[in-house]
């Protein structure tokens, strides 16, 4: 008898070992459940009570999780009060449920970055502004720093001022990202080697001053303010296979290039707003700029260039679509020491087409195939 009842309880246990969620998971641990890593193991104190269900994320070395918890610190009368999340030190960092953030008078900024090296990972989450309160800046990669990604498809959403900024930075990645409702979704002074893959900007625009190499990537913007796309001397500039769309009177430019020097505009989608009195492409006192093989429409002015005297400028449009503009191109361009002209090669002239070519001064029409 007692040799079956060893037996049985020897079956049990090895049951109960292959289906133990610790062996059929060794490397995931819930958010919200205490993590300890021995052995490759993953062992969890539930709190109680059961927490809900969250996303599983890796337990790793040098991960930092990122909880509303982080927001709140002990005031001087023992209080509560808001503070701004810090990244000082190089790492992942990984956010493990929606964030709110209050925001006060001393706390303008949700999460700061002060390192270089540092992967801020939204894990399909979001960090919103809290209704009712002001908070100028969602995340912020301060000056000097180097080598940080933002990724993590998720939600950075009603900042007052900027979703994103970053200033004197280098080498940024910010991929599969939403930046919505906000007056700029990234804002970008002086930083050299940035690239926005697969980013949506709704509501909300991209400014860009100073630096150089600056990539747009499969993204969408959707602007109701002045610009989508907004450069100032910059120094190196490509937007790829993009979508950009004015609506609610976005009556600026879809991309405004002002005193910004090589760029590349190519296998992109511009849309105005019906009833607006928007521009497609807005260039000033910018040379070499190439717009090639885009899908430009309903626009007052699909291109315009509009440099000031003095100002050597080339102008390139070749493989471009022009659907329903009021006027195809238009320049002010000012030719001196016959260093100004705007090139246009074949673009294919859909309804409206090359109907009109506006211009104040000499303007030199090249090959002109479409």
């Amino acid at each position: 008898m007692n040799k079956l009842l060893y037996v049985i309880g020897a079956i049990f246990l090895n049951l109960f070992f292959l289906i133990h969620p610790c062996q059929q998971y060794p490397y995931l641990s819930v958010c919200g459940c205490v993590p300890t890593c021995r052995d490759g193991w993953v062992y969890t104190q539930p709190s109680s009570p059961q927490p809900q269900p969250q996303p599983t994320i890796p337990c790793l070395d040098g991960i930092v999780y990122i909880y509303n918890k982080d927001f709140t610190t002990t005031g001087k009368e023992g209080d509560p009060t808001t503070q701004t999340y810090v990244i000082d030190e190089p790492g992942r960092y990984v956010l493990c449920e929606p964030l709110h953030f209050q925001g006060n008078v001393s706390n303008q900024i949700a999460i700061d970055i002060q390192s270089s090296n540092v992967t801020l990972d939204f894990n399909q989450f979001s960090l919103r502004k809290e209704a009712g309160y002001i908070v100028n800046k969602g995340v912020v990669v301060k000056p000097n720093y180097s080598n940080v990604i933002i990724t993590g498809w998720g939600t950075i959403v009603d900042f007052d001022q900027y979703a994103i900024e970053i200033s004197q930075a280098s080498k940024i990645f910010v991929s599969a990202m939403r930046l919505y409702n906000a007056q700029q979704g990234l804002y970008s002074a002086n930083c050299d080697d940035v690239t926005l893959y697969a980013v949506e900007a709704k509501n909300s625009g991209i400014t860009i001053s100073g630096g150089k190499n600056f990539v747009v990537e499969n993204s969408t913007v959707h602007y109701s303010h002045s610009n989508g796309v907004y450069t100032t001397n910059l120094d190196g500039l490509i937007i790829k296979k993009s979508k950009f769309f004015a609506f609610y009177g976005g009556d600026g430019a879809s991309i405004y290039l002002n005193a910004t020097t090589r760029a590349l505009i190519d296998e992109s989608e511009l849309t105005g707003y019906v009833g607006g009195s928007s521009i497609g492409v807005d260039i000033k006192n910018s040379p070499n700029v190439v717009i090639s093989n885009n899908r430009i429409s309903f626009y007052t002015i699909a291109v315009q260039d509009d440099t000031a005297v003095d100002s050597c400028t080339t102008t390139s449009l070749f493989g471009n679509t022009f659907v329903h503009n009021d006027s195809t191109t238009s320049s002010n361009m000012y030719e001196s020491d016959n260093c100004a002209f705007i090139e246009v090669v074949g673009n294919p002239h859909n309804l409206m087409g090359l109907t009109e070519f506006k211009s104040y001064q000499n303007v030199v029409i090249v090959k002109d195939q479409g």
